[in-house]
């Protein structure tokens, strides 16, 4: 019988850490002696059991748990079947085969992103926040509210003459799609290169000519007083195309009801769709796809490291980097349950370019979080990685865990409260929250024993799963069972 589990909220984890010494090579006499030793160890080991497979929880072996230490460990273990008694009634299942590590979603902990924030786009609310009020320095994320603009100033088939102005008010480091002075180009073409390769020069000329009297310093102007007009108390802009000044300055909530406003506009959300735009010809350029704008910002990346979650479809992306505010970054995404967020991250140090590792993975957990927590609005986290859990869900195993280890789950599992559908808008089957209506038993590999004895000697490994149903329906979810040291 499958046991009832009763909620209780625990939170706790930890990391790991390790590393891959050198030797250096001898001389002869050091080679022959070696040789020799090579010999007994080959006789010594086709005498020895081989040691059981570990599996992580990604499915890869994780042989390199503990990293330096594991192989000693490993090495303290019996060749011999192990003696332990398991609890009777244990339900086991053979270990799974080895396959590719699985694409990991990070902890939202462990997000490097001083300043975050994702909200509903329809009705504003916040879902996710952390900073979000706080001053950061846009970049490039700049161009998200220079697009908007532009698209209530003029039509996409209206021409822009490119002056000398205009390019001249770029940085020595600034990406430029290619555009030469007196040249006529359609607005559309402009925006393309502004919002998918964030070409500046597209940038300024939009703004130079679309300023009316004011000119680059009025469309500026404009798109201070827009910000302000939709909310945005925190932002202040110097320029259209995110170059760093002091001055020019913003913050998480503001970008986020900047996207807002300008994903009113169908075009503005085709365009940033969009893989690639060719540009047309122009009096200059005279041959079509004279430049190709391709889409730089990370949307493949993010769906790909996204498949297994909550987030059905990235929408839209939007990056800006300068090496004084660090790295930002702007999504829109759909859920599985059809809500539309957007997140914004920002405030990643540069760190001489480290800190773009950082930007991706960090979008892609606030994301999953965000879009978790907006399909199941009511959820409650019953079980934390890095739990330790109790003997009852247990099954009584922990009792046979070393002291300085701990059984605990791999990731958190989120029951939802019952809805009026028999299915959740995801096609999932709903988790219901009161204790009657879900199970939570442990499902432990076959070889149980053997990885039991590879914990105690202090090597993390995975055990098997927690099987969570609701009601008479087929399993729902498998939180993976790890043994790590406390």
């Amino acid at each position: 019988m499958a046991r009832k589990y009763e909620p209780a909220i625990r939170t706790g984890g930890r990391r790991r850490s390790g590393y891959y010494g050198k030797k250096k090579r001898g001389g002869t006499v050091a080679a022959a002696l070696a040789i020799i030793l090579v010999f007994a160890a080959g006789f010594l080991i086709g005498n020895s059991a081989p040691l059981p497979q570990l599996i992580s929880s990604a499915g890869s072996t994780s042989s390199d748990a503990g990293a330096s230490g594991s192989s000693e460990a490993e090495s303290q273990v019996s060749s011999e079947p192990s003696a332990l008694t398991l609890p009777e009634g244990l339900t086991t299942v053979a270990p799974p085969a080895e396959s590719a590590p699985a694409l990991q979603v990070g902890s939202i902990e462990n997000v490097a992103a001083p300043n975050y924030i994702v909200i509903d786009r329809l009705s504003g609310e916040v879902i996710l926040e952390k900073g979000s009020g706080e001053r950061i320095y846009p970049a490039s994320t700049t161009k998200i509210m220079t697009a908007a603009l532009a698209l209530q100033r003029a039509g996409l088939d209206d021409t822009l003459t490119v002056t000398s102005t205009a390019l001249g008010l770029l940085s020595s480091d600034s990406v430029k799609i290619g555009l030469q002075r007196n040249e006529t180009v359609p607005l559309q073409d402009l925006l393309c290169a502004t919002l998918l390769s964030s070409a500046c020069d597209a940038a300024n000329a939009i703004a130079d000519q679309l300023g009316g009297t004011g000119g680059f310093s009025g469309y500026v102007s404009e798109m201070v007083a827009m910000a302000k007009s939709i909310g945005c108390t925190g932002t202040y802009f110097v320029n259209p195309s995110g170059i760093f000044s002091s001055a020019h300055f913003s913050t998480a909530a503001d970008l986020a009801r900047m996207t807002a406003f300008a994903c009113l506009d169908p075009e503005y959300r085709k365009i940033v769709s969009r893989d690639e735009y060719v540009m047309n010809a122009t009096n200059v350029h005279t041959a079509s796809g004279w430049a190709t704008a391709k889409n730089n910002n990370p949307v493949s990346e993010l769906t790909l490291l996204l498949q297994n979650t909550n987030v059905a479809e990235i929408t839209g992306a939007k990056t800006g980097t300068t090496v004084q505010g660090g790295y930002s970054l702007v999504c829109t995404a759909v859920t599985a349950g059809g809500r539309e967020l957007i997140a914004v991250l920002a405030g990643i140090p540069y760190d001489s370019g480290r800190g773009a590792a950082c930007r991706v993975p960090d979008m892609a957990a606030i994301l999953a979080e965000a879009a978790k927590k907006a399909d199941s609005a009511d959820a409650a986290v019953l079980i934390t990685a890095g739990e330790e859990l109790s003997a009852a869900l247990s099954g009584g195993v922990d009792a046979l865990v070393p002291e300085d280890m701990q059984l605990t789950a791999a990731r958190s599992l989120a029951l939802t409260k019952p809805s009026e559908e028999t299915a959740l808008a995801n096609g999932e089957t709903p988790i219901f929250y009161t204790s009657d209506a879900f199970t939570v038993k442990s499902v432990y590999y076959s070889d149980l024993a053997d990885r039991l004895a590879l914990a105690a000697a202090g090597v993390e490994v995975t055990v098997g799963y927690l099987q969570v149903s609701a009601g008479s329906a087929q399993p729902v979810d498998a939180v993976p069972l790890v043994i790590r040291r406390r």
